[in-house]
This record gives C-alpha cells, structure tokens and sequence, in this order.
C-alpha cells in the first residue's frame, strides 16, 4: 500500500494545528490564572513534577518509536499477519513499562523535598500531588495506549490529534472552572489521569472500527525481532539524552535558584516549546509518509524531497525566530508583567536555543524513518553531557544566560553535525560538503531577516498590546519577502513555492466545495423537488470525467484494423508471483488453467513483464516510483497484452467453471460482459474479463489512450479510467462493439454479492454456475466474516464441485 505523503501530511497538519491549538491557548489561559490567583510557585512545582515523571520514561526505551517504524515495511506490504504480530508485542512490553514506571515512581517519593530550594506552598502536599501526576503517566501505558501506534504508523495522526482535540476541550473548560471557582490545585489536577484515560478509550474504540483486521495475534520472525531489539537498545540511549535534554534545565534551576525564578523561565520556555509544537507536528505528519516512499520510491525522488523540506525549514525556523525576537518582551510585558520578565539578553539567548534546536528537524525526521537509531546512539548522549555539565557550571557560577547558551552549542555543534555525518553516510551519500554549504547560506540568510524584522520593528513604539500586533504584521511580511528574495535562484527555492501555490489552490477549491455542500443541503431542506443526491453525484463525475477525457480522443487512430488470427494465450497476473498469492487466488489460477487446458496459460509476474510486454520507459517509471499502482498499472497491461499477442485475460479473482465456448465461437473478434443496460453514462462493461483477436481497434486505441494519459499526468481524474476510455472507443467503434454478442456483468457477480460468505449450498451453486462459467470474486474480506462452513472457505480448500 502506499502513501499520499502529501494528502495525508495535510490533514495530518489541519487536525494536528486543531490539536495544538487548543493545548496551547487553554493552557496558556490556565498558567494565567494560575500566576494570578496561586503563584509562581505553582508553576514552579508542576514543571518540577513533569521534570521528574519524563526521567521516568525511561521505561519505555523508545519502544513506541521502535514499534512504529517497524511497521513501515509490513504496511507498504499489505502484510496484515506481521503488523498484528508486532500490535501484540507492544501491548504486552506496554504492560510491562506501566508496571516499572509505577514501581520507581514510588520508590523515588521520598526524595522529592531534596529537589526543591526555598518555601513550597501551604496547601500543598508533596507526595498526594506528585501520585496524581504519577496516576496520569501510569494510565498512558496500561489502558490502549499501543493502539495509538496503527495511526501513526498508517500516517492518521490526524485521528488522534481530533480525539485528543475534543477531549482535551472538556479536560480545560472543567480545570477553568475549578481554578476560578474553587482556586484548589488538586481539583484542577485530578482531571489530567481522567482525560488521559478517556483518549486512550476513544483511540482503541476508533482503531477498532477503522482498522478491524488488527486485533493483535501471532508471533514476529526471528529476524524481525532482533531488529526490534537492536533498536531498542539504540532508542533507550536516545531516551536518556531526550530525558537529560527535556528536564536537566528546570531540576537544576528548582535546586540552585529556587521555585519562583523556575516559575518565570518556564514562561518563557513556554513561548518556544509553544512555537516548537507548531513545527513539530508537521513533521510528525510526514514521517509515516517518508517512511512509505523510502520504501518504494527511488532515492532520486528522495534526495529532490529531502533538499526541498531542507530549504521549506530553514525558511519556517526563519520567520519564527524574527517573530520571537521582535514580540518576545512586548508579550510577556501583557501576559505575566513586568516584574515577572528576564532582561532582552535572554530573549536573545532563547531565540538562539530555539533555532539551535529545531535546525535538526528534517534530518531527524528522515533518520527516524530510516530507522538510523543505533548508528547515532551515542549523540544524545553526548549533547546530554555537554547541556548537563555546562548548565550546572552557569548556574553556580554564572548566569541562566550561560545555561541556555551551552544547551544551545550542544545542540548545534554536537547534535546537528552528527545528524549531518549518520545521514550522509548511511543513506545520502554524496553530495555533504554542498549540503553543509548550502545550510550556512541559510543560516547567514537568517540572521540577515531576523536582524531586519529587529530593526525595523525598533522604529515603533507603542503599548505592549498594539507593539505585539504591529511586530507580528512587520514579521509576517519582511523576513518571509527577504528570505524568499534571497534563495529564489534556488531549485528548492522554487519547487518549495510551486507545493505551496498548489495546495493553497486545492484549498481554496476544496475549501469552495464544502460551501457548496453546506449550500446544497440548505438546499435540500427546503420544501421542493430536486434530483437524488446519487443522481447529482453521478451527473458530477460524467461532466468532470467528460471534460478531462475527451480531449484524449484526437489519438483514436480509425484505421487501426484487427488480426484476422485467433490467440492462444490465456493472460492472468499476481506481480508477486503465483506461489505467493493468497490462498483465494491460487484457486482461480488453477481453475482457469483447467477450463483452459488446450490454450497457453501464463501468470504475469515482475520477473516475466518484459518478456511478454514493450511499455514505453515513462510507463515502467510511473510504475515502479508508485504513481502508477498496481491495479491501474494491471489496467494498461491487459490493454498492452491484448493488443500485442490477443487472447483471454482473466482477473486473478475470477472463479472459472467452464470456458469461452458458451458465449462465442472461434471467429469471433472480441468479447466481454456488459454493462450498458444498467444506466452507467462512463462504464459499458467489465474489464476483468475480455477475449480479442491481436490490434483489436477498441482494446489498442484505448491502451493508446491510456499511455497518452500517463505521458501527461501524474494521478488519475478517476479511478474507472480504463472503462472510460473504452467506452469512448467503443461509441468511435460502434458497428465493432454492436458484433459482440451481449452478456450481462451482473450474472458473473452473484457469487460475490450474494453467496460467497453464505455456508456452501451445493444446489444454489449449482444454479449460479449455470448462469455463468465466470464467478468475479475478491481476496478481500474481513476474516471475522469468513465460518469454516462458507462457500468461500470451500472454493478457498478447492473443496468444491
């Protein structure tokens, strides 16, 4: 299966923001009152707890990250079997963390008054607080949290941003609520264990319906599983450094400096990890993705993607940094005041630490669907080394400046470089010295916008509202035109404004349907007659498909004239090969070489194609690269074959009990079974079944049709666009198409629609055989559908007569 990166990255960004979104402004809202009706130590105190549960995450030893690329392959695969092997495996390490992370968390209780320096609040018990957050992380791991791992893997994380959205909206109104009523920490609290427990609810009953063929059973092979382990082992040293990297700073400034100034440094942090959750969601939404087209794409396609989100985060890191700088002050003036605020030497200090950070995000985001864990697991390691030493040296003997600085250098000199070196040499390859040059550009080009947007905005001076809102325009205009304006000469530059000019347009357009849906629903309820909403639909897909269509008919070629030999061959397909197809299928395959014994049967393969075909290269290209797929592609290949050889083609899905004979004689041009008598303006027939003689004029100017089409696109204006250019053939060919003799497509589908899930009649299907020697069936049906007693696991033994 693959991907839409772009598609599914889309959405995965609108529910991701929606997400964001509201686990920022409610939480903004809420540290607000908290700082106006409790106090900066209690600010201080959640991100003391938090500090000290994330180190508890070692547990999970990256597990989860583990897990998900893990996927990766076996989804591309459509190998369910692995993916439910590995969903078992995660619930039950899951248990297993939640029971140490439980475990320790208590243990470590009695220390908690040795991490505070000065007063702690009056009302507050330390140990009753710190197991409510406790309760919180536990129930992460015990309830259904393992099902969150199918949607990202499958890159739906917008699923679960929209769950969390919904839930999180009832978790901060009832915490409001609390806070201004009853001005109680332990009430605003309480609901955080509750929510988590909620979401993980509502995943695993969403996950069910949307994914019902992973329940979870089986074993992994050997090999997968010492992958699993090897990368563990490698994501447990990276959890260490995260863990180091996330907390070191607010556990050291609890210890040294006290509550009240870790308080007012986690406002501010708030501000970055604010900004950082934006950017981080869109990478998030397309590792999935990435993963899927490193897979199956080639690395041409890769490196040209790679380059381009390189250059789109530079120019990201860019505008929000000069947003940083310039409306730093001017907010925290309105938000927190001015006793509660740093000196601009920090705002400097964390602008840096942010760009520093966040620099990395591409290379992560393609070492992490790589899976190039353990060829960089010392590097957190060593950023951790690096942020810890330097922040308690700063702290005792300097300033925060120096703490935020050295965390900064960590993260830029250390961490970045070694991503840079672990890419180039287990994937990219070539081309490091131009990319290292390349990044420089940017960043000078960087410091040039942000110092700009500074100086322009230093002119204007106005109350801390209105300058916020003036700064804000001033960045939303002159770093993005300077940035732009300097690296337009550039291919990524380009390639990067062409994506975006295209997006927009479709969500503009996409945007002006749903208007028009909303428009025709009022519409409908109104008290007059209008057509069926099917019919409506259906009149909308003949003019879009007619409009992009039609043009293609200047390549019909009239004199085109049929062999007047008849074939041989019978044609079916499993591009994986027969002995890997699904049980279902090899007994077609063997039913069709028994009905057609006296003729040559062949099952097209990846290894035989060529043997049997001359696509142009632009045809194999699309294919290989997956913007062909593979059922469309098996649409031009019965066109290919069929014109070059003539024959029978076959579905690898179609149950024969009989052969040609009782529809055709010997002389005859072509057949098919028909469908123009049920109504369908743009399908006349069915396709997995067609006979004609070699340069038949229908089945050859369609495959013409069909090359022309690719030669130009890149996706399909619909997904029946053999049967639309066939049809359109067939109405050029009219006297040709009249000579097939008619046969309805409705008969050879009454064992899918009707029988195969019943429990096997003999006489009903003796009936339905009698109907027709053709049974179109599928290979894809729930398995809890399927009883041992069905028709379909009788044709799928071969015990059937």
């Amino acid at each position: 299966m693959k991907i839409d990166i772009a598609k599914r990255t889309t959405q995965n960004i609108t529910f991701g923001y929606i997400n964001k979104i509201i686990m920022l402004l409610f939480p903004f809202a809420i540290k607000t009152i908290i700082l106006y009706t409790l106090g900066t130590h209690y600010l201080g105190l959640g991100s003391l707890y938090t500090a000290v549960l994330n180190v508890l995450t070692l547990a999970e030893l990256g597990f989860s990250t583990a897990m998900v690329y893990s996927m990766y392959k076996p989804i591309a695969e459509d190998d369910k079997d692995t993916i439910n092997a590995l969903l078992l495996l995660y619930k039950k390490i899951y248990y297993v963390i939640g029971a140490i992370v439980l475990v320790v968390g208590v243990a470590i209780m009695p220390a908690l008054p040795y991490l505070i320096k000065g007063d702690i609040p009056a009302d507050i018990n330390l140990y009753l607080l710190y197991a409510i957050y406790l309760a919180n992380s536990v129930i992460g791991y015990f309830f259904f949290a393992y099902k969150k791992s199918l949607f990202h893997a499958h890159q739906e994380n917008g699923t679960v941003s929209l769950i969390e959205s919904i839930l999180y909206i009832f978790m901060y109104a009832v915490q409001i609520g609390a806070l201004l009523l009853f001005k109680n920490y332990y009430i605003y609290i309480i609901f955080l264990p509750i929510t988590t427990l909620l979401i993980n609810i509502f995943v695993a009953i969403r996950a069910k319906k949307k994914y019902p063929e992973y329940i979870g059973y089986g074993k992994i092979n050997k090999d997968v599983s010492a992958k699993i382990k090897k990368q563990i082992a490698a994501l447990f040293l990276h959890r260490i450094g995260y863990v180091i990297q996330a907390s070191i700073d607010s556990i050291c400034i609890s210890a040294f400096i006290g509550l009240h100034t870790l308080g007012i440094f986690n406002n501010y942090m708030y501000i970055i990890t604010s900004v950082e959750a934006f950017i981080t969601v869109i990478y998030q939404s397309m590792t999935a993705g990435i993963g899927n087209a490193l897979i199956i794409e080639g690395k041409e396609n890769n490196v040209k993607r790679f380059n381009k989100i390189t250059f789109f985060n530079m120019w990201l890191l860019t505008f929000c940094c000069a947003c940083l700088i310039t409306m730093y002050q001017p907010f925290m003036t309105v938000w927190a005041g001015t006793d509660k605020m740093l000196p601009f030497t920090m705002v400097i200090c964390f602008t840096i630490l942010f760009y520093t950070k966040k620099i990395s995000s591409v290379v992560g985001t393609y070492k992490e669907a790589l899976g190039l864990w353990w060829e960089d697991k010392f590097k957190p390691l060593a950023i951790s080394a690096v942020n810890l030493v330097g922040t308690i040296l700063c702290l005792k003997y300097w300033r925060l400046e120096g703490a935020v600085l050295t965390t900064a250098f960590a993260y830029l000199f250390v961490g970045y470089m070694w991503d840079i070196a672990v890419i180039f040499k287990h994937y990219l390859k070539d081309g490091k010295k131009q990319f290292i040059i390349r990044d420089i550009m940017y960043v000078l080009g960087s410091i040039i916008c942000v110092c700009a947007a500074y100086y322009a905005c230093s002119f204007i001076h106005l109350r801390a509202a209105y300058q916020t809102i003036v700064n804000l325009l001033i960045c939303l205009v002159l770093p993005n035109v300077l940035f732009i304006s300097m690296f337009y000469w550039t291919k990524e530059c380009k390639d990067t404004i062409k994506t975006f000019t295209l997006r927009i347009s479709k969500g503009v357009t996409k945007m002006s349907k749903g208007i028009r849906k909303v428009a025709k629903k009022i519409y409908l309820a109104l008290p007059h007659k209008i057509v069926f909403e099917e019919d409506a639909k259906d009149n909308r897909r003949y003019k879009k498909c007619i409009s992009k269509c039609k043009p293609y008919l200047k390549y019909v070629d009239k004199e085109i004239k049929c062999s007047t030999q008849p074939s041989n061959y019978v044609w079916t397909c499993w591009f994986q090969g027969e002995e890997n197809a699904p049980d279902i299928v090899k007994q077609c395959i063997n039913s069709v070489k028994k009905n057609f014994a006296d003729k040559q049967v062949v099952v097209i393969t990846k290894d035989n194609l060529k043997q049997y075909t001359d696509f142009p290269k632009f045809i194999l290209d699309k294919w290989e690269n997956g913007t062909i797929t593979n059922t469309h592609f098996s649409d031009i290949l019965r066109a290919e074959l069929l014109t070059k050889h003539g024959g029978l083609w076959i579905d690898a899905t179609v149950l024969c009990t009989g052969n040609l004979d009782k529809y055709i004689d010997k002389d005859a041009d072509m057949f098919l079974f028909k469908g123009e008598h049920r109504g369908q303006k743009l399908e006349n027939m069915s396709s997995w079944l067609i006979y004609s003689k070699a340069n038949n004029p229908i089945i050859t100017n369609t495959r013409n049709m069909l090359y022309k089409y690719w030669e130009k696109n890149d996706k399909l204006v619909d997904y029946f666009l053999f049967h639309i250019f066939f049809t359109m053939c067939t109405k050029e060919f009219a006297k040709e198409w009249e000579d097939i003799p008619f046969f309805t497509n409705i008969d050879p589908h009454i064992l899918q629609w009707y029988e195969v899930l019943k429990p096997y009649n003999q006489k009903r299907f003796n009936q339905v055989k009698k109907m027709s020697n053709f049974h179109k069936l599928s290979y894809k049906y729930d398995p809890k559908l399927i009883s041992q007693d069905s028709l379909f696991r009788h044709i799928e033994t071969g015990d059937y007569k």
